[in-house]
């Protein structure tokens, strides 16, 4: 389990869990993925959220935290009546860095969003499965939302026709972009904004 030593929000029944996923990256990877989930109180059946981090491009930045908790996003959505799931995504924290599925390239300018989107979307699939194992957890009622990498990728997910997808929520989804070191538009932002021009996705 994580490393961090922090004490579980157990008012909100915080519990970390690890998840099996298949992801490609140059070659089939199968890793253990940290799901944290909350829920509230009561047996439910509570539908669900699943919250996707941002990221960083240099490693000693994804290897903090070494768990993503998220517990005010947890609270929001446990007041209004659902279950919550956060993953530390496989190439972050104490999932492991390496191998780095999110991975497409160091150039801003040559960015490949099929390769993160392909495996953030895969992951996405992992804590479904997940969840459906879970007597509380209303999968036939899913809200898919994130920031960043996290945010691009709930967009995505909607145009999967996925099953129980009831909402996607994006805050400033993209890739590259960085306010402090230059101005304009995000790294690639027409292939962001054109799904077309993303590789086809099986």
């Amino acid at each position: 389990m994580p490393s961090e030593g922090l004490k579980l929000a157990n008012d909100i029944h915080e519990t970390v869990d690890k998840v099996t996923v298949m992801l490609l990256s140059g070659k089939t990877y199968t890793g253990l993925m940290i799901v944290t989930h909350y829920r509230p109180d009561g047996p439910g059946p509570f539908p669900i959220v699943i919250f996707n981090h941002g990221r960083s491009t240099a490693m000693e930045k994804r290897a903090v935290p070494p768990r993503q908790r998220y517990t005010n996003v947890a609270r929001y959505w446990i007041r209004r009546g659902f279950a919550v799931f956060v993953p530390t995504r496989l190439g972050y924290g104490d999932s492991g860095l390496v191998p780095d599925p999110e991975y497409s390239g160091s150039s801003c300018e040559n960015r490949n969003f099929s390769v993160p989107l392909t495996a953030i979307l895969k992951e996405i699939d992992a804590i479904a499965d997940f969840a459906k194992t879970l007597p509380w957890a209303d999968t036939k009622r899913l809200i898919v939302m994130g920031q960043s990498y996290g945010g691009f990728a709930s967009i995505g997910a909607t145009g999967q026709n996925r099953a129980g997808l009831i909402a996607a929520i994006n805050f400033a989804g993209g890739g590259g972009g960085d306010r402090h070191a230059r101005l304009g538009p995000p790294t690639e932002g027409d292939k962001l904004s054109s799904p077309g021009s993303w590789s086809r996705l099986d």
